[in-house]
């Protein structure tokens, strides 16, 4: 395994002298099965209809904003790469009208808000979850913000990632952070509904578009799960976010572009 720093963030090279198992995998997950109510929908029910606070799995609110702001900016100098002026940019942008985001499982995460405060270019975020107390509260929470951009939107959608209420090829940036975690939990169907969540992914990610994954699972073990479960060639990137000190946490970005 090599790394390399990227804007603030480590690249990770890993090797590819590995096989995934899916029995081994599944093995590893069976022995943490005092977390399987994470992937019930009830418990979750039942957490977001008592007090809803903010709140964030692996990154600090702080460390979640410079990530956002790292992620966008990269996608604003990959049109400066193609387009090789700043006017050829606002024009581009202007083209695009909007930069498409979808969060995944967005609980009471602040994800959407640091999107929704990114102030270069006009953003529609969408804030999807299963749980309607959970948009409800995104969308409270985003009334007493001022969007970076006066032309940003953002939308809150009770739905299963599963199966997404979109047509296909729609989203520039499509972000998840825990919730592949909490379906894996699931020691008898999380496996089968992680393929789900993906295909929908896919399915519904622009050409060009780029997933990425927030998790603190070690990349030995989730990349190669990642491949596998893809079905087909993914040319993944792992991005270490080292540690949160705040948060006490180490986490990963597994990504890749359609």
């Amino acid at each position: 395994m090599a790394a390399t720093r990227l804007g603030g963030f480590m690249k990770i090279r890993l090797s590819r002298n590995k096989v995934f198992c899916p029995t081994l995998y599944k093995c590893r997950l069976l022995s943490d099965d005092r977390l399987q109510h994470l992937s019930k929908h009830h418990f979750w029910k039942s957490k977001y209809q008592q007090e809803v606070l903010s709140f964030d799995w692996f990154l600090s609110k702080e460390n979640l904003s410079q990530f956002v702001k790292h992620v966008l900016q990269q996608y604003q100098d990959k049109i400066i790469s193609a387009q090789h002026s700043v006017k050829a940019v606002e024009n581009t942008l202007n083209l695009l009208g909007q930069f498409h985001i979808l969060d995944l499982g967005c609980g009471s995460s602040a994800l959407p808000e640091c999107f929704y405060q990114w102030e270069h270019y006009p953003v529609t975020v969408q804030c999807l979850d299963y749980i309607y107390e959970a948009v409800q509260f995104q969308m409270h929470s985003m009334k007493l913000i001022r969007p970076g951009n006066k032309n940003s939107q953002v939308h809150g959608v009770c739905a299963n990632a599963c199966c997404l209420p979109y047509r296909s090829d729609i989203f520039h940036l499509i972000t998840e952070k825990g919730t592949m975690d909490s379906l894996l939990k699931d020691t008898r169907t999380g496996q089968e509904k992680a393929r789900q969540m993906f295909r929908e992914v896919y399915r519904v990610l622009q050409n060009g578009g780029v997933f990425m994954q927030i998790s603190d699972e070690d990349p030995d073990s989730r990349l190669f799960f990642l491949e596998d479960l893809s079905g087909f060639p993914c040319r993944w990137t792992v991005l270490d976010l080292a540690v949160d000190y705040e948060m006490n946490n180490n986490c990963f970005v597994y990504s890749f572009q359609k």
